[in-house]
């Protein structure tokens, strides 16, 4: 799984009309190696009651990455419709499909390692009107607005409790489908990133395949399992699956992580959500400038779960509460909501690209272990620069961590994502 991903690097008008003009590109994840083969792209324009079928837009090929496209609007009666613009790949004798616009989770594939994406609902109107000058009487051209983010949707695994005998099956409906929006702007904390997006496919494996055996894997996504490993991993995944964890994710940026992994959990909970004893609790944190854009995703996806049998309300029943807040690593204390409810799951990815913040994040690890240290810690990581290694080290030293790989996923353009799992050592150990 050696993730690509299409981005706009000309977005689309925030409104349109009778065409688009854009400019994208296929890239590693920070957007500075371009995708070496050449690749079909199609294209669907998606609104909340339909969809077009896939047209062919253009074969990708490096060499020709800043190419300016356009596609003709769809049929649209006026400006109260938007549609969202979608681009996937589609590799050499396969159909394009409408579900090629989603991303499993589970099922991966040559095309569903570039990553699908929408554009953000797009105004259709008939004409764009120009400005007039009243002074002059002169006509002024129309400054054309440009979207600031886009939209990917997942496809987590219909999940059911390791006793159902039942086989994981991709959902169909809707509902189990998640959008992730993130901000175009060059702002670190409100993109998706190839560690969170592995992370997050590695839970869907875990999940699903929730009695883990020792065994060895050829396909590059697993590593051949020590017992140490496998302690590890099943003591980690008994305490996600477990109904009434708490988990709390660091340095969460648009929240993909924590998002679908509730998703996930809310699906193997569902035949027992009405008698819970307590919800499963993932607190989402980031620095402040980030949480709008979390609880915005937050709430785009909070689906209804039940009916109303009396007045045929659809209603939100929840086993798994989700918050967002902000948790700024500089701070010498935790915030009261994090000393009220210790986690038993710490969990971050990509966190350690800035070495200067290594500091800050060991003592927001040391806090967080103070309150509660037993907690297990999971990290997903892809070295940028071999001066990262350093946060080992101090994990190690300084947070008395004991960290043992468990995964190893080909990235692309670079080196692989890692998957560490660990907990606090005793004092004195």
């Amino acid at each position: 799984m050696a993730l690509w991903w299409i981005s706009f690097v000309r977005p689309l008008p925030v409104v349109a009309t009778s065409s688009v003009e854009f400019i994208i590109q296929i890239s590693d994840d920070l957007r500075t190696k371009l995708y070496p083969d050449a690749v079909d792209i199609y294209y669907i324009w998606s609104s909340r009651e339909q969809s077009t079928n896939p047209v062919k837009l253009t074969t990708w090929r490096p060499e020709y990455a800043h190419k300016l496209l356009r596609v003709n609007s769809p049929p649209a009666a006026g400006q109260a419709i938007t549609w969202k613009l979608g681009l996937t790949t589609v590799s050499p004798g396969t159909s394009p499909s409408r579900d090629m616009m989603n991303i499993s989770l589970i099922q991966r594939s040559v095309n569903n390692d570039i990553l699908p994406v929408y554009s953000a609902p797009v105004s259709i109107s008939p004409s764009l009107a120009p400005a007039q000058n009243s002074k002059r009487g002169k006509t002024q051209s129309v400054k054309i607005q440009k979207q600031d983010e886009i939209q990917r949707v997942y496809v987590p695994p219909a999940l059911a409790r390791p006793s159902d005998e039942s086989s994981v099956e991709e959902p169909s409906s809707p509902l189990n489908l998640i959008t992730i929006v993130e901000k175009t702007s060059f702002d670190l904390d409100k993109r998706a990133w190839d560690s969170g997006v592995v992370l997050t496919s590695t839970f869907a494996r875990w999940i699903s395949n929730h009695s883990l055996q020792t065994r060895s894997e050829t396909n590059g996504h697993l590593l051949a399992h020590s017992t140490i490993q496998i302690s590890e991993l099943q003591s980690t995944l008994d305490i996600i699956v477990k109904p009434g964890s708490r988990i709390l994710e660091l340095g969460a940026g648009c929240g993909i992580v924590s998002i679908i992994l509730a998703t996930m959990l809310e699906s193997l909970f569902v035949a027992d959500s009405f008698s819970l004893p307590k919800p499963t609790q993932i607190h989402i944190t980031d620095l402040p400038s980030a949480i709008p854009l979390i609880t915005r995703n937050i709430d785009s996806n909070r689906h209804p779960r039940s009916q109303n049998s009396e007045t045929s309300e659809e209603i939100h029943v929840s086993s798994v509460e989700t918050t967002a807040y902000a948790l700024d690593w500089e701070d010498e204390e935790l915030p009261l909501i994090v000393t009220s409810n210790p986690p038993d799951i710490i969990m971050m990815s990509d966190v350690t690209y800035n070495t200067a913040s290594f500091p800050a994040l060991i003592k927001t690890l040391k806090n967080l272990l103070r309150i509660s240290p037993a907690a297990r810690v999971i990290i997903a990581y892809k070295e940028r620069h071999p001066d990262e290694r350093a946060a080992w080290r101090m994990f190690d030293h300084d947070a008395r961590l004991s960290l043992c790989k468990v995964e190893e996923i080909p990235g692309a353009a670079g080196a692989p994502v890692e998957i560490w799992l660990g907990s606090q050592r005793a004092c004195g150990s």
